[in-house]
Formats: structure tokens, C-alpha cells, sequence
């Protein structure tokens, strides 16, 4: 995964931005906070030697036309995702310790 993203953000020309769109999501009965999950291994990634990825925010898609009830409703609690987040990463000059 950090292959793929530290490659697109190795392309893109410096200060500029990428913005990937990701879904959390279960696992069998474990609850995946993807969104979360890429953030802690991306943001402050080295690009080279002169660049890092930086977030600049976190923005969320709604699906408004998908019901909001719990699935296995009585039995068990079983979240229903119907958002999207938009991660904001922007490629930025590394500060140089003196």
C-alpha cells in the first residue's frame, strides 16, 4: 500500500496535492478504520530526500440515499458504512534540522 501512494506522490510536482478516496470496512465481525489506518502510515512519509507527504484534511462523502438502520437488528449491532472519506495530502518541502 505504501509503495503505491509514496509512487503517486512521487510524481506529482512539489507543493501540489493528492487526494484518495477510501472506505472503511469490516473484516468478518472487525470493524476496519481504514481511513484512520492510512493516515497514521502516510502522513509525514518521506517522498525523497527532499519531500514528505503532509495531510491537509479529511473530507466526507455521504451516501444519504442508503438506510441507517443497524443490519442483524435485534441480534447484534452491525454498522451499515454509507460514507466515503477524501484523504488531502499535499507534497512539502522537508525541514532541514540545524
Amino acid at each position: 500500500m505504501n509503495d503505491v501512494f509514496l509512487e503517486c506522490a512521487r510524481v506529482i510536482k512539489p507543493e501540489k496535492y493528492m487526494a484518495i478516496v477510501v472506505s472503511d470496512f469490516r473484516n468478518k465481525s472487525e470493524f476496519i478504520s481504514f481511513h484512520s489506518d492510512l493516515i497514521q502510515q502516510l502522513n509525514k512519509n518521506r517522498v525523497n530526500d527532499d519531500y514528505i507527504l503532509t495531510l491537509q484534511g479529511v473530507k466526507a462523502l455521504m451516501q444519504n440515499h442508503k438506510s441507517l438502520l443497524p443490519y442483524g437488528y435485534p441480534f447484534a449491532y452491525v454498522e451499515n458504512i454509507h460514507h466515503q472519506y477524501i484523504l488531502i495530502f499535499r507534497k512539502t518541502k522537508m525541514k532541514r534540522k540545524k
